[in-house]
């Protein structure tokens, strides 16, 4: 079984009028071989590797049979804590929020991950059904844009999962900003300094990159068993 990782890597640029358009492309390396060998009797080969490039890697396996005949299947994951995260973006507020599985159990623990394009928000959820049922702020992070959503037992036959991701602006924050206002907000001073100041463009009278932005997403989660037909 080899690895094959594809990364997307997108810019903002410039067009008329003062506003930015997202131009996204997508760079496909491979990684490694990460395993081989015989299948037993059940055509099954037991496979363990460790990934440590963050992103979308898509598996593939190749297997030969006695003849010579070749045939492939692949399947993708995700890998977060690696490193930062980047997806592909459109020129509008929606990103994808794709949850685990599509049906959960009462009691059960959904993860959605948030496609945002920041790397540090804070992210407004609601969980809504004919009106909001519940309501929840988390702090998402670009290495791991994931949320944890337990489901409760009112929530059957299905909810919906609304994430709305905000980042404020982005300012220079060079070391010597901890003498001039820092030291008033030490700990808003410290998320600046380590999330926010590389990327700082100055705003010009054409474009502004760094002005506050949101990013809205919604999943459909199902709860409970599926309904049975009858014969």
């Amino acid at each position: 079984m080899r690895a094959r990782l594809a990364q997307v890597i997108s810019t903002r640029k410039r067009i008329v009028g003062g506003f930015y358009a997202y131009d996204n492309r997508t760079d496909v390396k491979e990684l490694s071989t990460l395993c081989r060998g015989d299948s037993d009797d059940r055509g099954q080969l037991a496979c363990e590797a460790t990934l440590d490039s963050a992103g979308q890697v898509e598996l593939i396996v190749s297997a030969k049979d006695g003849a010579g005949h070749v045939a492939e299947a692949a399947a993708s994951v995700w890998v977060t804590r690696q490193g930062e995260l980047w997806f592909a973006q459109d020129n509008d507020d929606r990103v994808d929020l794709l949850p685990e599985k599509k049906r959960y159990e009462p009691g059960e623990t959904a993860k959605l991950q948030l496609r945002m394009p920041f790397r540090a928000a804070t992210a407004l959820v609601a969980i809504e059904r004919e009106g909001v049922i519940d309501t929840r702020v988390v702090t998402l992070r670009g290495d791991d844009p994931t949320i944890s959503v337990k489901i409760e037992k009112g929530w059957a036959p299905n909810v919906y999962v609304s994430v709305l991701a905000l980042r404020g602006r982005v300012r220079e924050v060079p070391w010597y900003s901890l003498f001039q206002w820092g030291w008033k907000q030490p700990l808003e001073w410290w998320r600046a300094w380590r999330d926010e100041g590389p990327d700082h463009q100055p705003p010009t009278a054409m474009v502004d990159l760094a002005k506050p932005a949101f990013k809205l997403g919604v999943a459909a989660l199902k709860v409970g068993l599926p309904s049975t037909s009858c014969r």
